[in-house]
């Protein structure tokens, strides 16, 4: 297969890409600013400049959930148009196979993956820091009123801050509530900042509370022996889904330690790994149910049923991995069992599509020839 076919059908996948992916991106911001524009013009004395700063923080996120999907529509109108114009059927004629066509759609395919890669590590994590430290719509974890708290476990302890400076390593308005073995409290430590000095956190004017006599104890200068640095700290302080490539594998080599159970950074990092592979095998998987003919009877029905495998197979990943995030299945499990299911799938299909269009040209499929022979 040429270069040139290569070029061809990355520049018909990628600009159908696009607008699709622009346009579903598009509808699901406005919908999103219906849902919480509210909170984000009340908290400004302007209008315009609050809503255009949400949109922007919210278009990573949300493109990095469309982009999958879209590039499965975006795969299925483009060979659904070579088809329609007897571009397929003259490739058929000629004796290409579809692996040729899967090897010229693959650089297209490939640099979407690597684009989603890119959204999802370096983008999303940004923005969504952004947005929890403006305090918008779902990114309160507080009650309305109330200022945002993180939560976090590190080992037996329990930590509670209400905000950081990332570049001075200091936190604020520090709860520390440790606890025995079994789980008990055992006491309580409160103080205004917490400052990271040589390897320990350092609470400034810290009161200590007993559990056993409900004593109190005052302390200007009061060290946390952890292990906890600032890196770490960064790195499972946000959900998994949201946090990069590195902090999955630096929370993921801390046992232990986030506001997430440990197998929830574990589904999150194979995640994080497959999704672009499953990305590429859905953009394949519009070749294998492409038709060297689309002007024939039944092609809108085909195209329906094409769209609703893909649709089906993406819905599986958000199940599979709900059910890991939940613990009801093993991490690698959830994650990658979607990513086999599209390769299986699409090698399926490209089979009985081939196997369909070898008995309309009459010719028998090769499992038939074998047979006789």
């Amino acid at each position: 297969m040429s270069w040139i076919f290569s070029r061809y059908i990355a520049a018909l996948l990628l600009g159908r890409l696009v607008l699709i992916a622009g346009g579903m991106t598009a509808v699901v911001v406005f919908l999103d600013f219906l849902s919480d524009g509210d909170q984000v013009i009340a908290q400004s004395d302007e209008l315009f400049l609050p809503i255009l700063r949400y949109s922007a923080l919210r278009l990573p996120i949300i493109l990095a959930q469309v982009l999958p999907i879209s590039a499965f529509f975006a795969g299925c109108f483009t060979f659904a148009q070579l088809s329609r114009n007897s571009e397929l059927a003259a490739l058929h004629a000629a004796g290409v196979p579809k692996a040729h066509l899967a090897v010229a759609a693959l650089p297209a395919a490939l640099l979407v993956a690597v684009f989603q890669f890119m959204i999802e590590d370096l983008a999303v994590p940004r923005a969504t820091a952004a947005l929890q430290s403006w305090g918008i719509g779902d990114y309160v974890s507080g009650g309305e009123g109330e200022e945002q708290a993180f939560w976090l476990r590190r080992g037996d302890d329990i930590l509670r801050y209400r905000g950081a400076d990332a570049t001075d390593h200091v936190l604020l308005d520090v709860t520390i509530f440790r606890r025995d073995t079994t789980g008990n409290l055992t006491e309580r430590i409160d103080a205004p900042t917490a400052l990271y000095d040589n390897g320990r956190w350092l609470l400034q004017d810290a009161e200590v509370t007993s559990a056993n006599d409900v004593t109190r104890r005052s302390y200007p200068n009061y060290y946390w022996d952890t292990s906890l640095s600032p890196s770490l700290l960064e790195a499972v302080a946000s959900h998994p889904r949201v946090a990069s490539l590195s902090a999955l594998l630096q929370a993921q080599s801390q046992s232990g330690t986030g506001n997430q159970p440990d197998y929830v950074f574990r589904v999150w990092l194979h995640e994080r790994i497959s999704r672009p592979i499953s990305t590429v095998l859905l953009v394949l998987l519009t070749i294998a149910l492409a038709r060297p003919s689309g002007r024939g009877p039944g092609g809108g029905w085909w195209i329906a049923i094409s769209m609703a495998i893909g649709f089906a197979l993406w819905s599986l990943d958000g199940l599979m991995l709900k059910l890991g995030e939940h613990g009801l299945l093993v991490p690698w499990v959830a994650a990658w069992v979607p990513t086999f299911v599209i390769a299986l799938t699409a090698g399926w299909v490209a089979l009985y599509v081939e196997h369909q269009a070898s008995w309309r040209d009459g010719r028998a499929p090769p499992s038939s020839v074998a047979r006789r022979a």
